[in-house]
């Protein structure tokens, strides 16, 4: 798959990743796990998300650095965006990550130095999160 022509962002509140022809939100389960590492200022996050292409879960990274989410069998790589209201960005940029255009820039040759995981039940199966911190 891949990504087809030019699109304006999205400017509703949520969280949202490019697909083929249009920016869709995630799911309210993984949406709100990205949010929350997000807003608490985390590197990456791991992501193991049931759909209609893949029944039985794909394995995705969230680089919230960069705000890119990649499948980590195929390598491929999608624009993810945060819409939050403004109080929630005022949060995170309290933790001291420096922001451009309400995306979190860092030192992205730093390792992680401890990582979190844990498997969610969902409506439609499970998420399995990994958080970097």
């Amino acid at each position: 798959m891949c990504i087809y022509g030019t699109i304006p962002d999205p400017v509703a509140v949520g969280v949202w990743f490019r697909d083929d022809y249009e920016w869709r939100l995630y799911d309210v389960t993984s949406a709100q796990l990205i949010k929350t590492a997000y807003v608490d200022a985390e590197k990456k996050l791991d992501l193991t998300i049931k759909s209609a292409v893949h029944t039985g879960g794909a394995r995705y990274t969230v680089d919230l650095r960069t705000m890119r989410q990649t499948n980590c069998a195929s390598g491929m790589q999608r624009p993810v965006k945060i819409n939050m209201p403004e109080a929630a960005a005022v949060v995170h940029a309290s933790k001291g990550v420096p922001m451009t255009n309400g995306v979190q820039s860092a030192d992205e040759t730093s390792e992680p130095e401890s990582v979190i995981s844990s498997e969610l039940p969902t409506a439609n199966g499970y998420v399995t999160v990994s958080i970097a911190f």
